[in-house]
């Protein structure tokens, strides 16, 4: 018959031994006693065939004379401290650590050395190294750790929790290869060996398998040697654990899997740790030979699929459900029916502690213990579960709103496991107590307090009265707005106005409030006063004029008066152009007091409007100061709370103005919001969760239940990234991921990690080969974790039939020919959608064997023609008995995407245009090159970002598709260019940008500074001059800054692109890691962007970096005008340029389910 992991066998026992089960006693003296009485029996007996009944017998009455002087109490017997407290009990520890599981015994006498306790080992124990160190100082055992990556917060914690770990704990930074390094670690006191370190996956072993054998193998080795060599000088007795893995085992013949199974392993990894045991084994061989060796035991743990914990790499199966169920995004799940073992990471952490017990009274009594032995143990739970099944539980447990797609299970991994733990009973007295309703239950509750922790923390740090932008606000500080570049904004009626200069016409010199935007750029200037409080004097950008009040005489009343231009050669005596500033640090706002008077300015109470004198004992703050450029170093006053970064940043269809509106404060607020849901989510968790009915689902992405949420916003400090309020929808960000695999740049080579190449130095005579790191690197790497096992999943592409033509365009199109330079107005530029039917139309896909239908539509050339492509939609439609509404792709090329029309700014078009799709474009796909997240006009979950085709295709081939004329970043002269235009979309982000920090400002007096290249002076260049040219100038240019779009000159140039703010996400974000291609900075942190580029970056993460866009830039370039079929072919699919990226991405789409409301209920 078939064998099914999940059927019961005689082994199996309950997962919680009740009190009159009788225990296991730990592996003691007396148990010795009685194993070795009935194997001196059998031993005999094989030598004595005619006695051999006998001599039975005599070891079976051994055994019971044994048994009744332990029953007498004479000889004391050892077993494990297991905690008694109920298992409810265990929810409840606020610790970010799992659990403290179950044996709570001090270790014997002795430093234990933990490799990999950092937490980067073992596949199936990645956050066990944690938890063992954090466990064995709980028991004031003395602990010395070995890892190549340890965090220092994270060890800070450790500290937090156990003060006692000042003393008892050691922390060496290494390779476990390097024999240097064991030197320093192999003190004296040492007593074993906890062996953790490893490449610590099956697919990080995949892509790197010298390496994965070299650090699992001979690291293994070596660790073994210097334990060996410890012993040789003292005549020492001590012990090896070696985490060792089930997938040992590969694909399983028969369940449960007992030690004594074949180990077939299915994958490098697994090789590599069948290998690690046979040196161990082989050492301890080596070692049973040697008369003046001393003695060495070993034990080797062979995990099932390890969960639990709070430092796992977040790509692995539970964590990232988890976190992606957390913030309700796209669950990815590989096949789904695979059978696992799945074991808490309490009670792994139990068999390792019960293990090295066993292995310390081996070496604490040597006349009844093997001197030397080795002997292997299965750590499962003894039971299988699906996939499926734990991801149901954990959407249950989350009450997630999580999206879930499937592909295609990765053959890599063994199908089906179910470990056996008999041997484990018998020896160690270990068994899981913990079950996976009760496992995932810990798991996600650890989540949501460590979610809960991060977003105190983040709050208790930046807000309230710990907030930077308070403290750049204080009076004091008021001195650094001389002569500086700003707006002034004025409250009316609540709404924020703009002070706007006079307009001279019909000869109307009065300054004036109103609502347009962009707001005007003034000069301000701040002196002190003869009161000591600072003095503000307002001026226009350009000419000499200022905001004042003329022939003031010396009876001040209050009342209306007119604010008019006084030019600086007319001021007389009377005339008033300096204000006294009063700040309210808090708000972030000011009054303008008229010096020597109790009387302040008060705005119009409507646009246009006079201004009036009132008095400044009134609880009115009516102004606000935005500084754009200044020439006193950052940070500015009032410079993060620009209201306009505001209506960017966290306004979607809201035509309100909010006067006191602020991102910092908004940020603040829903950090709070955020805190409140999950402390309810921890209140209400629950194991009853479990018997909620399962949630309906659709392939319709317009019905998700998130579908027309606002966006949340993101935090790179938070784990699972997403502000989550309960009212918003996640959406995936650009932060770096936390680094638990130490030998990610050796990843997609075939080179050893150890030891290190050798780097180049800076200025050198022999730099690095830009070509070679780019040949040397994988496109793989690039992509999101998902995303490249969805690739890897080696799925055939999206089949698209590209529609008809409406027949007057058809004729139109027959008439100008197909090439692409004469489809559009203007020749090639702004072509994506163009681009894409060309191509889409060499695959030659018939309707009948479809799964999208493409809609063509020449945006550009109709000049955003609703009517044109409402015609185009409504024919292709009708001439296709296959077409689906909802497996239908529109293209637009538009700054405004599906909404089809044009504005200059975002606050004009939600007040013109509105903000609102067309009810027949909701159902469809949209190749869209906007992906504006605060624009209904773009939805997330259901559009496809494409890049916009440049106008430079041709000149960009013909000088850069060579990567060896790519200029080196280490050889490039400019620090960042920007060359754009200060005017469109993000225009007060461009004129930030290019703020020219005068005032002898620069770049070698920048403290900790990381970029040093070959160049000594690193310059800005904002705009082009000297012998630059457009595109010689991204060839120079380390980073290019990039307010809005995607800069395709720039990258294809190898210009790392310098986003600002997230409100908008790049081509392909499901897919492509722009983390790893490109750097993020905030609207708020443009005042000190060289700062940051020069201090966050090293030479080597440049490069890296650098490499990494040459791999990517194919995916945002299309082919230039006129090149063959051929050419088109090769470029958009074959080399994974833009169709084969955006078929990808809607496959993507095309898989995943999506979960609805349960009643339809949306305002």
């Amino acid at each position: 018959m078939d064998y099914d992991p999940r059927m019961p066998s005689f082994e199996d026992r309950p997962l919680l031994p009740s009190a009159t089960e009788p225990r296991p006693t730990a592996p003691s003296p007396s148990i010795y006693l009685r194993e070795s009485a009935q194997n001196l029996g059998v031993w005999i007996s094989r030598w004595t065939p005619n006695l051999s009944f006998k001599t039975f017998g005599i070891g079976v009455i051994l055994a019971a004379l044994i048994d009744l002087v332990l029953l007498s109490g004479r000889i004391g017997t050892t077993s494990p401290n297991v905690a008694t407290s109920p298992t409810a009990a265990r929810f409840e520890s606020d610790s970010l650590f799992a659990g403290s599981g179950r044996v709570t015994a001090a270790m014997p006498e002795g430093r234990i050395v933990v490799t990999g306790g950092g937490g980067n080992i073992d596949k199936s124990i990645t956050s066990t190294g944690k938890n063992l160190v954090h466990r064995l100082l709980a028991s004031s055992t003395p602990v010395t750790i070995i890892d190549k990556i340890f965090y220092q917060e994270e060890l800070d914690e450790l500290h937090q929790e156990h003060p006692q770990a000042r003393n008892l704990l050691q922390v060496m930074s290494g390779d476990i290869r390097n024999a240097s390094a064991w030197d320093q670690v192999m003190t004296p006191d040492v007593a074993g060996v906890i062996h953790l370190g490893a490449v610590s996956r099956v697919v990080w072993c995949a892509e790197n398998q010298s390496d994965c054998f070299d650090v699992n193998e001979r690291g293994t080795e070596v660790a073994m040697e210097a334990l060996a060599k410890l012993n040789r000088l003292d005549q020492g007795q001590r012990w090896f654990l070696l985490a060792s893995s089930s997938e040992v085992y590969g694909n399983p013949k028969a369940f449960p899997v007992t030690e004594n199974s074949e180990t077939i392993p299915l994958n490098p990894y697994g090789e590599s740790k069948r290998r690690a045991e046979e040196s161990v084994e082989r050492w301890i061989n080596e070692v049973r030979k040697a008369k003046s060796a001393g003695s060495l035991s070993a034990v080797a743990l062979r995990l099932a699929s390890v969960y639990g914990g709070a430092f796992d790499p977040i790509d692995r199966l539970t964590p990232s459900v988890v976190t992606q169920a957390l913030a309700h995004q796209v669950i990815q799940v590989e096949g789904g029916e695979q059978q696992l073992d799945l074991i808490h990471i309490d009670d792994a952490v139990d068999a390792f502690l019960l293990a090295a017990q066993r292995l310390s009274q081996f070496r604490n009594s040597p006349s009844t213990n093997p001197a030397t032995s080795f002997d292997v143990f299965n750590v499962a739970s003894g039971n299988a579960v699906p996939v499926n099944d734990v991801v149901d539980k954990i959407l249950r447990y989350t009450r997630s709103k999580s999206p879930v797609r499937y592909i295609p299970r990765d053959d890599r991994f063994p199908a089906n496991f179910r470990g056996s733990t008999d041997k484990a009973w018998s020896k160690l007295g270990f068994r899981a107590s913990i079950s996976l309703d009760e496992g995932l239950f810990k798991l996600v509750k650890l989540h949501l307090r460590r979610t809960e922790r991060a977003l105190r923390k983040k709050i208790d740090a930046e807000c309230g009265e710990a907030s930077q932008t308070i403290k750049a606000n204080a009076l004091s500080e008021m001195y650094k707005l001389n002569n500086c570049h700003a707006h002034l904004h004025a409250h009316v009626q609540g709404e924020l106005a703009l002070l706007a200069v006079p307009e001279n016409a019909g000869n109307d010199t009065r300054w004036h409030v109103e609502s347009r935007f962009p707001p005007y750029n003034l000069r301000i200037f701040v002196k002190p006063g003869s009161n000591g409080k600072p003095l503000i004097a307002i001026r226009d950008l350009h000419q000499d004029f200022f905001f004042g009040i003329k022939n003031l005489g010396p009876q001040v009343t209050q009342g209306s008066v007119k604010l008019e231009q006084i030019w600086r050669e007319t001021i007389v005596e009377g005339d008033t152009v300096d204000w006294e500033m009063e700040v309210n640090a808090e708000k972030g706002t000011v009054k303008l007091i008229l010096p020597g008077t109790s009387l302040q300015l008060r705005p119009p109470i409507s646009t246009g409007g006079d201004f009036h004198l009132v008095s400044s004992d009134l609880d009115i703050w009516p102004f606000r100061v935005s500084p754009i450029c200044c020439e006193a170093p950052p940070p500015w006053p009032f410079f993060e709370e620009d209201p306009t970064i505001f209506q960017a940043a966290y306004q979607r269809k809201s035509l309100e103005n909010p006067f006191l509106a602020s991102a910092p404060k908004t940020l603040c607020s829903r950090l709070s919001r955020a805190r409140r849901e999950i402390q309810r989510d921890i209140a209400s968790l629950s194991l009853e969760m479990l018997r909620e009915p399962r949630r309906e689902e659709t392939s319709s992405p317009h019905l998700w239940a998130n579908a027309d949420l606002p966006s949340c916003s993101n935090s790179c400090d938070i784990p699972t990234i997403c502000i989550n309020t309960g009212h918003c929808q996640c959406v995936m960000s650009s932060c770096t991921a936390r680094q638990r695999f130490p030998f990610s740049s050796f990843a997609s080579s075939s080179a050893l990690s150890y030891p290190p190449p050798k780097l180049s130095p800076a200025v050198s005579d022999h730099p690095p080969n830009l070509p070679e790191m780019v040949q040397q690197s994988s496109w793989l790497d690039i992509l999101r974790p998902q995303a490249a096992r969805f690739v890897k999943a080696g799925m055939p592409l999206l089949k698209v039939h590209v529609g008809e033509l409406y027949p007057e365009d058809a004729r139109w199109r027959q008439e100008v020919g197909t090439s692409i330079s004469t489809l559009k107005q203007g020749g090639g530029c702004f072509s994506a959608d163009t681009s894409m039917e060309a191509a889409l139309s060499l695959m030659g896909v018939a309707k009948e064997d479809a799964e999208y239908s493409f809609i063509p539509y020449y945006q550009t050339r109709t000049n955003g023609e609703e009517e044109r492509m409402f015609r185009t939609y409504d024919y292709s439609r009708d001439t296709n008995p296959f077409f689906d509404p909802e497996r239908a792709i529109l293209p637009t090329t538009s700054d405004w995407g599906l909404c089809s029309a044009f504005e200059w700014n975002a606050w004009d078009f939600r007040r013109k245009r509105g903000s609102d799709i067309k009810q027949y474009v909701r159902l469809t796909t949209g190749w869209t090159v906007m992906g504006d997240l605060n624009s209904p006009c773009y939805r997330p979950h259901q559009d496809v970002v494409i890049p916009p085709r440049t106008c430079w295709s041709r000149q960009l081939a013909e000088v850069y598709s060579d990567v060896s004329r790519v200029r080196p970043a280490r050889d490039r002269s400019l620090l960042a260019t920007f060359s754009g235009s200060i005017w469109g979309t993000g225009s007060v982000d461009r004129m930030k940008l290019v703020c020219s920090q005068y005032g002898g400002y620069k770049f070698s007096d920048v403290p900790n500074r990381r970029l040093i290249t070959n160049r000594d002076g690193l310059q800005m260049m904002w705009g082009i001059w000297g012998n630059y040219t457009y595109l010689d100038s991204f060839n120079d240019s380390i980073f290019c800054p990039v307010p809005t779009g995607v800069a395709v000159e720039a990258m294809y140039a190898g210009c790392i692109p310098v986003f600002i703010g997230e409100i908008a996400l790049r081509p392909f974000h499901d897919m492509i890691d722009w983390s790893k291609i490109s750097v993020l900075i905030s609207s708020g942190d443009l005042n000190r962007m060289e700062e940051i580029l020069l201090t966050r970056y090293s030479l080597e993460d440049v490069e890296k970096m650098q490499a990494n866009i040459l791999l990517a830039r194919d995916a945002v370039f299309y082919p230039a005008d006129n090149v063959t079929t051929a050419e088109i072919k090769e470029q958009m699919i074959d080399r994974r340029g833009p169709l084969w990226f955006a078929l990808q991405s809607t496959k993507m789409r095309m898989l995943t389910k999506w979960p609805m409301d349960d009643v339809y209920d949306r305002p």
